[in-house]
């Protein structure tokens, strides 16, 4: 089975994978081949890849669709970023600032601005954790 992660700036992801995590809206899914087709939204969260040799790769991203077929799948999200490239020290000075601008929001859109840039930091540091977790 094909993943492909795609942002609208770039592919992240393309080849072959046994198993794919995804965080639905409605809970995390698994996708492996086989799975039955269908489209379902998808939130802010982490994607885990596991390669058929168990090599893992892990994004976070900060949602969008993903569509199942037969022998692919394919993830179209708002914004990916790589584990590999991001750093703790980064992540959690970006948690914290939204985190104030989120109380110190002045209105309905600054609100949903903080809001999705907690959401984006939220889910960078769940790919982070998941990365560590497997590469000890």
């Amino acid at each position: 089975m094909i993943l492909t992660v795609v942002t609208a700036e770039r592919e992240y992801y393309r080849g072959e994978i046994a198993e794919v995590l995804l965080p639905s809206v409605e809970g995390e899914i698994a996708v492996m081949h086989g799975h039955a087709p269908f489209v379902i939204a998808l939130k802010a969260g982490p994607v885990e890849i596991r390669q058929p040799d168990g090599e893992r790769h892990h994004l976070a991203i900060t949602g969008g669709l993903v569509e199942i077929r037969p022998q692919e799948v394919a993830v179209l999200a708002l914004s990916a970023a790589g584990a590999d490239n991001l750093e703790e020290a980064a992540i959690a000075e970006a948690k914290e600032r939204a985190q104030q601008a989120r109380q110190d929001a002045q209105g309905d859109e600054e609100y949903a601005v903080a809001a999705a840039a907690l959401e984006r930091a939220l889910a960078q540091e769940k790919a982070l954790e998941r990365r560590k977790r497997w590469r000890k």
